[in-house]
């Protein structure tokens, strides 16, 4: 929706008014917006978000959430130092009128600058600050998108944004130089050292992209509390073998998340399924019965959190097929298939172990209900 918006920013910067011909120009550009729009929204509320809930934010707090995050996008761009893949999930409190300033500083600068403008400066500066602020709309914090789980900023959101932040800086000093007469060698000199410096710090920022890793290991240098990394890190670590630190890993997520949301909270539920798939396989090559217990508590936990999710009780139901304990393993397939009956794998699954109990008539109706072609036919 920021774009033809931004269009009429830009006459109105060029012009000083907007006519009903400009308007109707961008009429084009409001539909593929109002479009496209709609797919994100469809998107990240249908297939990313769906039935979870992102955060517990009632619209005051969403209102007090775009101050800090508009000045810290600003800063970023100003100064893109200490950067991190995922930053540190803010929490705010409607009720600390401290949390207020950046709002009502961000307001206050904005005001001044309408102010400004109607008395004698120039359009440009407004002009760019409204560029900056619609270009980021969608990302204040408003909203919801799927990625605020994590953190409510990201530094790929201001992209956009940032050649407004650019043209208002450059312009400035420009303008500076332009009305005190400085001479615009030493400023040439300066621009071009700017752009190394700022090449050198693109190079090095790349580096940490040039494996998970790396990557994931930074995050949590820069975040430690992030248990995102943590569990990220477990699942690498455990493709490498090294059981006990993916197992560090994934407590040390547990006890971020238990930390941060309070004891069973949804997002455990996946680490107790990861944790619970590591110790499984742990059990398998070593033949301790006691990783396999401890694997098969863990599995239990994600399904007692997150009871709708079917890939956990298709984990905890495929090991217990594995241990021989069909009789738990039917009943939890079932349970979930009753409520989701358009779960096709989870009636697959079901099938395979009804079969392997020598219930064939059941097997075969699962199957059909799977929609799978190898149940026999009347």
């Amino acid at each position: 929706m920021a774009m033809p918006m931004v269009l009429l920013i830009l006459v109105w910067w060029r012009r000083g008014q907007v006519t009903r011909t400009d308007v109707v120009r961008t009429l084009p550009f409001w539909v593929v917006s109002i479009v496209m729009s709609g797919v994100e929204i469809w998107f990240q509320q249908v297939r990313a978000i769906g039935d979870e809930t992102i955060r517990q934010a009632d619209l005051a707090e969403r209102v007090m959430a775009t101050g800090p995050i508009a000045w810290f996008y600003l800063q970023k761009a100003l100064v893109p130092l200490d950067l991190a893949f995922v930053y540190p999930l803010w929490r705010f409190d409607t009720s600390e009128v401290l949390q207020w300033l950046p709002l009502a500083a961000g307001l206050a600068v904005l005001i001044v600058l309408v102010w400004a403008t109607r008395t004698g400066l120039r359009r440009g500066p407004l002009a760019a600050v409204l560029y900056v602020l619609l270009s980021l709309g969608p990302v204040l914090g408003l909203v919801d998108i799927y990625f605020f789980r994590y953190s409510l900023v990201a530094d790929h959101y201001q992209y956009v944004a940032l050649p407004g932040v650019i043209v208002l800086v450059i312009g400035g000093l420009s303008g500076a130089a332009g009305v005190r007469n400085i001479d615009r060698l030493p400023l040439r000199i300066a621009a071009i050292g700017l752009v190394a410096m700022l090449a050198g710090l693109t190079w090095q920022q790349v580096g940490i992209y040039q494996s998970p890793q790396r990557l994931w290991r930074d995050t949590l240098a820069r975040n430690p509390g992030c248990w995102l990394a943590h569990n990220q890190l477990a699942n690498l670590v455990s493709s490498s073998q090294k059981v006990d630190d993916a197992r560090n890993h994934y407590l040390s997520a547990l006890e971020l998340i238990e930390r941060q949301f309070g004891s069973g909270h949804v997002e455990t539920a996946r680490v107790h399924n990861n944790l619970g798939m590591l110790l499984g396989q742990a059990s398998r090559q070593s033949g301790e019965p006691r990783l396999m217990h401890e694997a098969i508590t863990h599995l239990e936990t994600a399904c007692r959190i997150d009871p709708d999710r079917g890939k956990y009780v298709e984990s905890l139901a495929g090991v217990l097929q594995e241990q021989g304990r069909l009789g738990r393993a039917i009943d939890r397939l079932n349970d979930f298939v009753v409520r989701h009956p358009e779960a096709g794998q989870v009636w697959l699954l079901l099938a395979g172990c009804l079969e392997q109990a020598g219930r064939m008539a059941e097997a075969d109706a699962a199957r059909g209900r799977a929609g799978d072609p190898r149940r026999q036919q009347p």
